[in-house]
């Protein structure tokens, strides 16, 4: 895999700062703009050794979470990361989000996280 490398990643998850993430032979892909349940076509921006990052660049599958963002500066000014996900679908991924950080970052296992807490506004 190089920088500049376009490659078809399915999605599993999502990364505490709203990338998708997928592997590629075994390696993990941080794809932002990606959503968990897509099938996407990613460009490969960034390696490390452990991990690459990547933008998408096309959508084969969109999740069902999809939708359109509602700010016309999304994607250009860095202050949003998941307006082109649901509402329902922010909320289920942001309790993911935590979930992932007690047992991977804190070695905890069997957490309960409860539901995140949506508005009606």
């Amino acid at each position: 895999m190089d920088i500049g490398d376009k490659l078809i990643i399915d999605i599993s998850g999502i990364a505490h700062d709203g990338s998708g993430v997928g592997r590629h032979e075994g390696q993990a892909v941080f794809v932002e703009g990606a959503l968990p349940q897509e099938t996407v076509e990613a460009t490969i921006t960034g390696l490390s050794r452990s991990f690459a990052r990547a933008v998408l660049s096309g959508i084969s599958t969109a999740s069902a979470w999809r939708n359109k963002p509602f700010c016309r500066h999304y994607g250009d000014c860095g202050g949003c990361n998941l307006q082109h996900c649901s509402y329902e679908g922010q909320l289920i991924i942001k309790q993911s989000i935590v979930k992932d950080a007690i047992e991977r970052i804190g070695r905890f296992t069997g957490v309960d996280v409860q539901p995140t807490a949506g508005m009606d506004n």
